[in-house]
């Protein structure tokens, strides 16, 4: 039996119903503006001999309602409304056909595996008053709730077999590459940006923690207290001042820091930082590391930390990746996509043969 689902919930609706709402540890519900019409049958669809209550319905639908910030007082909340009932029935739909066809090919879901899930679940509800409470609110009982992520569970483990179906091929990974490589949308994956390696030397010059610790050891008034933090901080520009000098006239760099760096993170290692993009530290660090080319100096750098001194010791440019360093990332982008394209065609088959029956209470209305 064919049946008419109208239009579908748009994706990112979707992905709350299917997935936010799922968590189901949302707190109180507006309920005057998310109520289903009491009038309302108590069975919103049967799918092949399964009857899908309308208690579970509302739950989803006021969780909805709450975690998207509906509201049916304007004519474009309730449009929204409207299709999100569309999305849940047609979602719930889909689960109650996931399941028939799990039970079919023996796919079992382990004790431990639902325990675990199910107790997690409850967990995100913060305690079993919450968990309790929740029932209630919504006019479920345990069981009924613990089906519900059983359902899930038995989604998840359809996902995964139906998945067993399709596979990728090297000319499809190779198309893809040529396609999207210059794709700015994609550039993340393709393109390996700019980077410089660079080792420092701090001297820590906190404004703040300066100014602390001098107004906790003395009586100053707060111009004195500022002339006094002013003084510290031009100390602590001496001495890196005095270093830059001893590294500009041939010190080694990294001895310099490991004796005198104030930055604990690299001191040992010399104030090596690796290689690092843009916006890796703070933007005045970064934007001095890279106007400098290997091999240079800057001059002394101050930032919130205090004063640095920074050698570069390496460049990459921006590049882009070769098929085969992103291949594994490929391979996973367009199995997960012909896996959700085989079950969506998986699922539009089951419908068009499987008996279902919505009532027409819970149909979209065009």
């Amino acid at each position: 039996m064919k049946i008419r689902t109208g239009r579908r919930v748009t994706g990112a609706v979707m992905m709350v119903v299917v997935l936010g709402l799922l968590a189901l540890g949302l707190g109180a519900i507006d309920k005057e503006s998310s109520r289903t019409p009491a009038a309302a049958p108590e069975v919103v669809a049967t799918v092949e001999g399964k009857q899908i209550d309308a208690r579970i319905f509302r739950m989803y639908l006021n969780n909805g309602i709450q975690s998207l910030g509906l509201s049916e007082a304007t004519p474009e909340g309730r449009r929204q409304i409207e299709l999100l009932k569309e999305g849940i029935v047609s979602e719930l739909v889909d689960r109650a056909l996931i399941e028939t066809e799990a039970r079919r090919r023996n796919i079992a879901i382990s004790d431990e595996a639902f325990k675990s899930a199910c107790d997690a679940r409850i967990a995100q509800m913060g305690d079993s008053e919450s968990y309790k409470a929740y029932l209630s609110e919504h006019a479920i009982s345990d069981r009924e709730f613990r089906e519900v992520i059983r359902q899930e569970l038995y989604g998840q483990l359809m996902q995964e077999e139906l998945g067993k179906e399709v596979a990728t091929t090297a000319d499809e990974l190779r198309a893809f590459y040529g396609k999207e490589k210059a794709n700015p949308a994609l550039s993340a994956l393709f393109k390996e940006s700019e980077q410089v390696r660079a080792s420092h030397i701090l001297i820590a010059a906190r404004r703040s923690q300066i100014k602390s610790h001098l107004s906790d050891s003395g009586n100053a008034s707060p111009a004195q207290l500022d002339r006094l933090v002013t003084e510290e901080m031009n100390r602590r520009r001496e001495r890196a001042a005095l270093l830059l000098s001893k590294a500009r006239a041939g010190a080694d760099f990294a001895s310099l820091a490991r004796a005198h760096s104030e930055d604990p993170g690299t001191r040992a290692a010399g104030g090596d930082l690796g290689f690092f993009t843009r916006d890796t530290h703070t933007r005045g660090f970064d934007t001095v590391a890279f106007a400098l080319k290997p091999g240079q100096t800057s001059s002394i750098v101050e930032t919130d930390y205090g004063f640095h001194i920074i050698r570069i010791t390496g460049h990459k440019a921006e590049r882009t990746r070769s098929f085969e360093e992103v291949r594994a990332a490929l391979d996973q982008r367009l199995l997960a996509r012909k896996r959700a394209e085989h079950l969506t065609r998986w699922l539009e088959a089951r419908r068009r043969e499987a008996a279902i029956q919505i009532d027409p209470n819970y149909r979209s209305v065009n």
